[in-house]
């Protein structure tokens, strides 16, 4: 992410998507004292893919000495900015990689760790608490089956220290390869016909990730099955699919003949997750497949197929021209 270093000192600042600079300290991002240095002085904003100086001060900016007065001009990693006399109005733009999400230590301010919006790749994945960036282009948090947006300010207690986040106004511009892929690939199950055997695979028509046998694709299917009762309802887009989580662990333990509570069904979703972060190619795009409210979950993705003995049961199927990115069921055939 960007960083500005002081230039003649140790002061490192992690530049904001819009970052303002001056003496006015209940105002800016990074203040700046020194008369002649007013009171917003500038902003530093990343736009087009770069950062900007943009000088709003009474007296002017030099970069890299070169005078710009109410004037905004491209930086590139390196650049001196000079805000007025002494040393301590002189930064460096060290590093001009784009903004980022991040948390902060509270206790120890100087630890900071950087978040980057990569769909299906969790800043952090515990069956306890998951981070991750959403398809609804936000950090969500999960923990005891809630889920939540992440807010600026938020705190949060992990690696033995207490948090807080800065969302930093970043979202996520997914590369038009990737969301072709999201948008023409579907699930299989593909059941025995006691059903005490369940085979997954992640299928396009270019690649095949085969999951295999796993204990949590009976969660997985029965997740499924109750989209697919839902879509054969019309029940809204909204609406369809969500099952009670008590309903699902009460299921899985007749199924499995032992207790199941929400903590192991964490677990179950956990190991899902963690399989298609590892799974090549695209595995790691999934992984948000499933949604959570309070007490609820269902299977997102909208292209599934249900196949038992060779004999397919149900399928929703992308089609040629494939809908955006997670348009639930916009353009699709079911039978």
């Amino acid at each position: 992410m960007g960083v500005i270093k002081q230039q003649n000192g140790d002061v490192h600042v992690l530049l904001n998507s819009e970052h303002l600079l001056g003496r006015n300290a209940y105002a800016v991002n990074t203040f700046i004292p020194g008369t002649e240095v007013s009171r917003i002085h500038a902003r530093l904003v990343w736009q087009n893919q770069r950062w900007y100086l943009h000088d709003h001060s009474m007296n002017g900016t030099l970069v890299n000495k070169q005078h710009i007065n109410n004037a905004a001009l491209p930086l590139r990693k390196g650049d001196l900015l000079k805000l007025g006399v002494g040393e301590s109005t002189e930064w460096v733009l060290l590093n001009d990689d784009p903004p980022s999400s991040y948390f902060k230590a509270i206790q120890k301010p100087e630890e900071i760790r950087a978040l980057f919006p990569r769909p299906g790749i969790p800043f952090l994945d515990h069956p306890d608490l998951s981070i991750y960036f959403s398809s609804q282009n936000c950090w969500q948090l999960e923990r005891a089956g809630t889920v939540i947006d992440l807010d600026d300010g938020a705190r949060l207690h992990f690696e033995e220290m207490d948090w807080n986040f800065y969302g930093n106004g970043v979202q996520l511009r997914t590369p038009p390869s990737k969301k072709t892929t999201l948008s023409t690939s579907f699930f299989v199950f593909n059941i025995s016909e006691d059903e005490e055997r369940i085979h997954l695979t992640l299928q396009n028509e270019k690649w095949e990730l085969d999951l295999g046998e796993r204990v949590h694709h009976y969660m997985l299917l029965a997740l499924a099955r109750g989209m697919e009762a839902d879509l054969q309802a019309n029940i809204s887009e909204e609406n369809r699919g969500w099952i009670e989580v008590a309903d699902l662990t009460y299921d899985m333990s007749r199924e499995f003949r032992k207790d199941v509570d929400e903590y192991q069904l964490n677990v179950q979703l956990h190991r899902f997750r963690r399989q298609l972060k590892e799974g090549e190619p695209y595995g790691y795009l999934f992984t948000n497949c499933i949604e959570r409210r309070k007490g609820r979950i269902r299977f997102a993705y909208p292209y599934f197929k249900i196949i038992k003995e060779s004999q397919t049961l149900f399928e929703v199927l992308p089609e040629t021209v494939a809908p955006p990115l997670w348009d639930h069921l916009g353009t699709t055939s079911a039978k």
